[in-house]
């Protein structure tokens, strides 16, 4: 796979997220690997591996949410023609189980891809809240 195609893979991905945060999962759920070693370390908790659960958890989370407003500030990328990880600050406001009010938050996001049939698919997550360097 070319650069051009991971890219373009990209602004499906940054729209995917957008709508899974607005509470619609099926377009981030399309572009995920269903297999069983698919992983996810989210920023709310947990570690889940395998579709199954990690499905789950991708939709649960989703149903709770209310937002969609947010942007990703990329610090890296690596990319080989069948593997590839994006590092992002991704930055926005989200409403949870119906809050009075949208909150910004800021996580890190670590994310890996592998080609599987000719198309990019996520296979891990890692998120977790942006903090101060505390030393």
């Amino acid at each position: 796979m070319t650069s051009t195609d991971f890219t373009e893979f990209l602004k499906r991905y940054h729209d995917a997220a957008s709508q899974w945060m607005a509470g619609n999962p099926r377009p981030w759920g399309a572009l995920c690997s269903h297999t069983n070693d698919v992983t996810t370390f989210e920023a709310w908790g947990g570690v889940e591996k395998g579709w199954g659960p990690v499905g789950l958890l991708y939709d649960s989370q989703s149903s709770r949410n209310r937002g969609g407003d947010i942007s990703f500030d990329s610090q890296g990328r690596f990319l080989t023609p069948e593997l590839a990880v994006t590092v992002d600050v991704v930055r926005g406001h989200l409403e949870v189980d119906g809050a009075a009010q949208h909150v910004p938050f800021e996580l890190r996001v670590t994310a890996v891809f592998r080609v599987e049939d000719g198309r990019w698919k996520l296979v891990h997550r890692h998120a977790d809240p942006l903090v101060k360097p505390q030393f």
